[in-house]
């Protein structure tokens, strides 16, 4: 009788060590994507406007874009932007939990940057003035010859 009580009580001691994991199990397999997601979060710049470092819309987390408007169009701001950097670690991670998701995989979203910048059409140069053409100076009159 006593080797069965022992046995009983090493079994629950067993089980109730284990309890703590099978309570938490959910809420920690929500941490995986700290380290999970596959793509490097990116920011898009909105509009027509491109990053003149890439040529694209899009710039990766941590780097900075300096909006460029196509041919014959000027941008309303060339100040340059950052992209917020991503870690992964822990949330809030300036923005990117909230875009990228809580799972692993790719980034599910990209953060949108510029939201303000508009490209307008560049006035067309205006001509110089063409200068009048000046007036001649009239020849001056002889003078009368004199009398003899």
């Amino acid at each position: 009788m006593r080797r069965s009580a022992t046995a009983i009580a090493a079994g629950v001691g067993a089980i109730a060590a284990q309890l703590p994991l099978f309570l938490l199990q959910e809420q920690v397999s929500t941490l995986q994507a700290a380290w999970g997601w596959s793509s490097t979060p990116q920011c898009e710049l909105s509009g027509a406007a491109k990053c003149s470092e890439t040529s694209q819309s899009l710039v990766d987390a941590g780097a900075t874009c300096t909006p460029e408007c196509p041919a014959g169009q000027s941008a309303s701001s060339s100040a340059s932007l950052s992209c917020p950097s991503s870690g992964g670690s822990a949330p809030p991670d300036n923005g990117w939990w909230s875009i990228c998701g809580y799972t692993s995989g790719a980034c599910a979203g990209n953060m949108a940057i510029g939201s303000g910048i508009t490209c307008t059409p560049t006035p067309a140069a205006t001509p110089a003035p063409t200068p009048a053409p000046s007036t001649p100076t009239p020849a001056p009159t002889p003078a009368p010859a004199p009398a003899p």
